[in-house]
């Protein structure tokens, strides 16, 4: 087998040959991990032994990140965090975080209708042959993008029952959650006692950005002395806040590495393609007709 002439570094040869041989695909994610123990080291995040890396365990085709206890300092954790009087919280506190709700599901109906109307009118003005009408369509889904979001916004509400501002509140006694149809529970506000909780399971999602690992968090896993568990979803509550709070609180927590749930993914499409559709589509009008 003829390879080209490329300096001699693990990471070009074995994206050469493709990674056909499994033996040089465990070599590889040696090499990675190798890698990334030498980059922790140098820049000294590894402050004792018990913080070595050994999250990290060889798995044929990926490398699976173990769990580990979480610290408030965990910058790969709680990157970009800010929590308004986060400063002078003490054991007394009881933090309230706002929760968004613009994100919640609607019916499949009501999305779809919202998808046509959005991708309709966008690209309506494309078979107007009037170039004045044209221009005066293009300016109306200027202004449709708001119209968009606070229509949502009103048919959330209007779904869920929703009434004045969606907020979690933290404690160093309880818990507190807007309760609907997103956690199967009737309207209202769920309050969960620290002494009903038998522990929070947190799940999260690792990626690299610059040279860096960021933990993401996707589910936190609510387990209650009684057995039932009540799951919370990155998409509709603000978790890494909430676990942050949990940690400062000392609640018992444990790790759970994992990878974004599918599920969500047809909610996802609902809520931003609209949206970008009718960014694309308008910006390419606008371009078009008035520049």
């Amino acid at each position: 087998m003829s390879v080209r002439q490329y300096p001699l570094t693990a990471t070009k040869l074995a994206i050469h040959i493709k990674l056909t041989s499994p033996l040089i695909a465990v070599g590889y994610q040696t090499y990675k991990i190798m890698c990334f123990r030498i980059f922790i080291v140098t820049k000294g995040y590894r402050n004792s032994s018990e913080k070595a890396v050994s999250y990290f365990i060889i798995k044929l085709g990926g490398i699976i990140v173990l769990a580990k206890k979480i610290e408030l300092d965990d910058k790969s954790l709680f990157f970009n965090l800010h929590i308004k009087g986060m400063r002078d919280f003490n054991a007394q506190s009881d933090v309230g975080l706002y929760v968004a709700n613009i994100g919640y599901p609607l019916s499949l109906g009501v999305s779809l209708l919202l998808l046509i109307l959005m991708v309709g009118l966008a690209v309506l003005p494309l078979s107007v042959p009037n170039t004045e009408l044209a221009r005066a369509l293009v300016l109306i889904n200027v202004g449709l993008l708001p119209v968009y979001l606070i229509g949502r916004y009103w048919l959330v509400r209007r779904r869920y029952g929703i009434t004045g501002t969606l907020r979690c509140f933290v404690s160093q006694q309880r818990i507190a959650i807007p309760a609907n149809a997103i956690i199967n529970k009737p309207v209202g506000q769920l309050e969960l006692q620290r002494g009903d909780i038998e522990r929070i399971t947190v799940k999260y999602k690792s990626q690299m950005h610059r040279l860096h690992v960021r933990n993401h968090i996707t589910a936190c896993d609510i387990k209650l002395k009684s057995g039932e568990v009540i799951i919370l979803n990155a998409m509709y509550f603000p978790l890494k806040h909430i676990v942050y709070m949990l940690c400062f609180f000392d609640y018992p927590l444990t790790t759970l590495h994992g990878n974004w749930s599918w599920a969500f993914l047809p909610n996802i499409i609902a809520v931003i393609f609209p949206v970008l559709v009718n960014v694309v589509v308008t910006g390419m009008l606008v371009k078009h007709y008035f520049l």
